[in-house]
C-alpha cells in the first residue's frame, strides 16, 4: 500500500518538472523569435490605423456640422432652359434671365410650366405653332450656392393633331362638291382649292373667310377649317 502511494507520488512529481520545461522551453522560443515585441508592434500599427479613423471622423463630422449650421437663406439664382421639338427635332431653344431664389429651393418643371401657359406657343418663321409640354430635366432642381449649376431645361413637343380643309360652293353643292384635304399639321401651307369656279349668271367674288396661306388652329372648328366661295350675280 505504502509502495503504491509512493510511486503516485514520484510519478506526479515528474509530470510537474516536465510541465516546467515545457513552459520554460515556450517562453524561450518566444523570446527567441521576438513574439512578445511583435505583438506589441501590431498593438502600436492598430492604434495608429484608429487614430487616423478618428481624425476622418472627427473631419466628415465638422463639415456636417458646418453644413447644418448654414444659411440656407442665401440668395442665388437659376435659369430656364426651352427647348421645342417639331417631329423630334429640336427646332428651337430659348435661355431665360436669370431669376432669383434661395438656396435649397426646389424648381420643379411641371410648376413652372403651369405657372406659364405662354410657353406652349413659339413662333417660328412667322408662324405660332401649339406644342406640348413634355417634361424636364432635371424634374425638380434643387437651388445650390453657385448660381451657374441651376439650370432647368423644359422640352416641349409640336401636337400631333391634324385638320381638315374643306372647300364648300355655298349653295348646297349645286356648282360643285365639297372639295376636302385632310392630314393637315398647323402651319403646312393650305392647299389651294383645285375645282371648277363657273356658275351660271354669277361671278366668283372670293372665299369666306379670306383664305389663310397657313394650316391654322385658330380657323379651325372641331378640327375643320371652311372655306365658303361667295358669288355676285351678273348685271
Amino acid at each position: 500500500m505504502r509502495n503504491n502511494k509512493a510511486i503516485t507520488l514520484i510519478a506526479l512529481i515528474i509530470t510537474i518538472i516536465i510541465m516546467l520545461i515545457l513552459v520554460a522551453v515556450t517562453v524561450n522560443v518566444a523570446i527567441d523569435r521576438n513574439l512578445f515585441g511583435k505583438a506589441e508592434e501590431a498593438v502600436d500599427k492598430t492604434n495608429q490605423k484608429v487614430g487616423k479613423l478618428q481624425q476622418e471622423v472627427d473631419y466628415y463630422t465638422d463639415k456636417l456640422n458646418e453644413y447644418s449650421n448654414k444659411d440656407t437663406n442665401i440668395e442665388t439664382s437659376y435659369r430656364v432652359v426651352k427647348e421645342y421639338y417639331i417631329n423630334g427635332v429640336i427646332t428651337a431653344t430659348v435661355t431665360s434671365g436669370e431669376v432669383i431664389g434661395n438656396m435649397g429651393d426646389v424648381i420643379k418643371g411641371v410648376d413652372l410650366n403651369n405657372q406659364n401657359s405662354n410657353w406652349s406657343y413659339y413662333t417660328i418663321d412667322g408662324i405660332r405653332y401649339e406644342f406640348t409640354y413634355a417634361g424636364s430635366n432635371p424634374e425638380s432642381l434643387i437651388l445650390s450656392e453657385n448660381s451657374s449649376d441651376n439650370v432647368i431645361t423644359l422640352r416641349y413637343e409640336r401636337k400631333n393633331r391634324t385638320y381638315t380643309v374643306v372647300y364648300t360652293d355655298g349653295t348646297g353643292g349645286e356648282i360643285f362638291g365639297d372639295e376636302t384635304h385632310e392630314n393637315l399639321k398647323s402651319g403646312d401651307f393650305t392647299p389651294e382649292f383645285s375645282g371648277n369656279l363657273n356658275r351660271t349668271g354669277y361671278i366668283f367674288s372670293g372665299w369666306a373667310p379670306a383664305i389663310n396661306p397657313r394650316v391654322s388652329s385658330a380657323d379651325a372648328e372641331n378640327g375643320i377649317i371652311t372655306y365658303t366661295a361667295t358669288w355676285q350675280k351678273n348685271g
